[in-house]
C-alpha cells in the first residue's frame, strides 16, 4: 500500500484514453501523498491469511503515531513488558520502556561497532515519508469516486499490481484529501493458493499534538540498547499482535 501511494509530480498517464477518471486506468499514481508535518493518530493493522483447508488465521496490532516537524513518536504494545516507544527528535533516536523506566540512545549505539549486531533485523523504521516514496512495482491505478469515512471526505482508488504470472495484488485506498494521506487501505493478494488480506486504518486523527509525547520523565534511567533488545526478544521482538484462529 505504501509503495502504491508514492507521490507523482507529473501528470497521470492513462492506459485507456478515457476522459472519465473514475473509469480510466493510470500507470502512475493519480494522487499525491505526504505525511502531515503535525498530527497524531492510531494506526490499526489487521492481517488475515487463508489456508488450504479453507480455514484462516488473523492477527492485528495498534500503533500510536505522533509527529511534529522533525519530532516523531511511535508507540507499540509489547505484551509482558508493556509499551515500547520509539522517539525521533533533534537530540537523536531513542527507544523507551515506560514500564521499566528505561531509555536507550539508538543514535549512540549505531556508532558502537561492538553492539551493532545486537539489534534485531526487523527494528521498525520511523520515516513513512521514505516508504511513501518507494518506487512502485508495475501497477495500474483507478479512481473510484468520493466516500465519507468517519465523517471525513475521502477519495477512493483501486491499485492493481501484477507480481507474477499467477499472482495479482489488489489494493483499495481511501485518501483523505485534506490531510493528504491514506486513512484506510485494504490489500488482497490472490494466487493459485489461498489469498491473504491486509487492512490498515488511521483512527482518532488529530492535527494538534501534545508536546509531552516527545520526551520522557526525568526519573527514567538510561541503559544500553542491548538490554532493551533482550527484553524485546523475550516478548517476540516487539509488538505482540492479537492472533485468532477461525
Amino acid at each position: 500500500m505504501l509503495a502504491a501511494c508514492r507521490g507523482s509530480n507529473g501528470p497521470p498517464t492513462s492506459n485507456t484514453g478515457s476522459a472519465d477518471t473514475r473509469k480510466a486506468a493510470f500507470t502512475t499514481p493519480p494522487f499525491s501523498t505526504r505525511e502531515p508535518d503535525r498530527y497524531q493518530a492510531r494506526r490499526i493493522t489487521s492481517f488475515t491469511e487463508g489456508r488450504t483447508d479453507n480455514s484462516s488465521s488473523s492477527q492485528s496490532n495498534q500503533v500510536l503515531i505522533a509527529r511534529d516537524g522533525e519530532k516523531r513518536r511511535e508507540e507499540y504494545s509489547a505484551g509482558g513488558i508493556g509499551k515500547i516507544v520509539y522517539l525521533e527528535i533533534p537530540a537523536g533516536r531513542f527507544i523507551i520502556l515506560p514500564a521499566n523506566k528505561f531509555y536507550a540512545d539508538l543514535s549512540a549505539e549505531q556508532h558502537n561497532t561492538d553492539s551493532g549486531n545486537d539489534f534485531p533485523d526487523d527494528f521498525p523504521g520511523l520515516s513513512p515519508d521514505q516508504l511513501l516514496n518507494e518506487p512502485p512495482a508495475s501497477a495500474s491505478y483507478q479512481k473510484l469516486g468520493s466516500e465519507t469515512l468517519a465523517g471525513r471526505p475521502t477519495t477512493k482508488y483501486r491499485v492493481v499490481v501484477l507480481s507474477g504470472v499467477d499472482s495479482v495484488n489488489e489494493t483499495l485506498i481511501w485518501i483523505d484529501e485534506a490531510l493528504g494521506i491514506p486513512v484506510r487501505s485494504e490489500a488482497i493478494s490472490k494466487s493459485n493458493g489461498p489469498s491473504s488480506k491486509l487492512t490498515m486504518e488511521l483512527k482518532d486523527v488529530k492535527l494538534e499534538v501534545d508536546e509531552r509525547l516527545f520526551s520522557w520523565p526525568s526519573d527514567y534511567r538510561r541503559v544500553e540498547a542491548r538490554l532493551i533488545v533482550e527484553l524485546m526478544r523475550k516478548e517476540g521482538k516487539g509488538a505482540n499482535p492479537k492472533r485468532d484462529e477461525e
